[in-house]
């Protein structure tokens, strides 16, 4: 049986498996389709927090991608991406929680977890996604802070990106490294060091932004970008446009062209069929339950902020049994 056929099979059966569950009593299957519908609430709910507390942001990579070439969502987009400056991050994460504390429908995945992450996410408890790890979680914004700096310290700014990846994935992109003072033998001595890491990474948020001024070229003032680790002009971003999406006013990037050519390439341009797939889920599910939303989401958020120490270790072996020449008879027996 081919692995394809297997999955889907698998999918067919745990997705009956949920909906005999007593466990599972408050969840409805529903579409990709009404996941956007529901992300779009969240969208608005953002929108009006940021502009009632003076608070800049822009929509980001896919979700901006989606606006410029399609309008809105990318066909199969199950999330929305945002970014705000650095200096205003902590800021509106608090008017999103005292927001929270009035719309039970909606909470911050990190803010009241023992799980604490580098970016927050901005979820909703009526909208349920289940993602190829099989892990179930409320549906969400990502909202990323933005460095506004106005020195390049390339080797110091890739670092400080490639160890977010590593505390996050448990590994670098391609042909990087990451400080072996990260790397702990045990588990509980990886949480300790993710967890000093984490605390560094957001004091360090409050000293980036460096806005022109008088005495300031905006030349010389750049943007950071911490997932590609590119570096853009200020006024790449800065004065941000209008821009609609799926009938919400939002905002986007100044020199949005050049922008998206950076991350992407040739962006009008959709990829091929094989890969028009949702990034964070393939099951999406209506909940009735705040609680179940919330006890799910945490649960999950607890056994992921343990993966970046289990994918390192699985990743240690696999390199291992590829240098003794097994991984090929190792991967024809399984497949």
């Amino acid at each position: 049986m081919q692995r394809s056929q297997r999955n889907y099979n698998y999918n067919k059966i745990f997705t009956e498996k949920i909906m005999s569950n007593e466990k599972y009593k408050h969840l409805k299957p529903a579409t990709l389709k009404d996941l956007q519908m529901e992300l779009l609430n969240l969208l608005k709910i953002f929108d009006k927090v940021c502009r009632n507390n003076n608070v800049e942001y822009w929509l980001d990579y896919g979700t901006l991608l989606g606006a410029v070439r399609h309008k809105g969502f990318i066909p199969w987009d199950d999330d929305i991406d945002i970014s705000v400056p650095a200096i205003d991050y902590h800021r509106l994460i608090s008017a999103l929680n005292s927001e929270s504390q009035t719309n039970e429908d909606i909470f911050l995945y990190y803010h009241h977890n023992t799980s604490k992450n580098f970016f927050e996410k901005l979820a909703s408890t009526k909208m349920m996604v289940r993602g190829e790890n099989h892990k179930m979680f409320a549906c969400f914004i990502d909202i990323f802070p933005v460095r506004i700096i106005n020195k390049v310290d390339k080797k110091n700014d890739i670092n400080l990106a490639n160890t977010v990846e590593y505390f996050t994935n448990g590994g670098v992109r391609s042909g990087e490294k990451i400080d072996k003072k990260y790397r702990k033998n045990t588990l509980q001595n990886a949480l300790m060091e993710k967890q000093k890491f984490t605390q560094y990474f957001h004091s360090y948020l409050s000293n980036c932004n460096y806005r022109p001024s008088k005495d300031i070229a905006t030349t010389e003032v750049i943007i950071f970008n911490e997932e590609t680790n590119d570096y853009f002009p200020y006024t790449d971003i800065f004065p941000l446009r209008k821009v609609t999406f799926e009938g919400v006013n939002s905002f986007m990037p100044n020199n949005f062209e050049n922008y998206l050519s950076i991350i992407y390439e040739n962006y009008m341009t959709p990829p091929p069929k094989s890969k028009q797939t949702p990034k964070h889920a393939n099951k999406f599910y209506f909940c009735n339950s705040n609680q179940f939303a919330l006890e799910t989401t945490a649960a999950s958020l607890t056994e992921q902020n343990q993966d970046f120490y289990r994918y390192s270790t699985r990743k240690f072996f696999r390199n291992l049994v590829i240098n003794i020449g097994m991984y090929k008879k190792i991967k024809k027996w399984l497949y």
